[in-house]
């Protein structure tokens, strides 16, 4: 099992959720969550945008 590194630099124990993920999803999807990724540059407009359609899924999910 692969030992993670805390910002201090000494090595920590996996978390029981991190191995259950592990058996889960598998690895590469694992590495594929932990990877950096470029943050979402948006707009107030698209976060209502984005708000509301999710409070519609909600609502019709009733």
């Amino acid at each position: 099992m692969r030992r993670l590194q805390s910002p201090q630099g000494r090595q920590r124990r996996p978390v029981p959720y991190r191995t259950n993920l592990l058996a889960k999803i598998g690895q590469e999807r694992v590495d594929a969550l932990e990877a950096w990724h470029a943050p979402v540059k948006s707009t107030i407009e698209q976060c209502q945008a984005i708000e509301a359609e999710f409070k519609r899924k909600l609502k019709a999910g009733k």
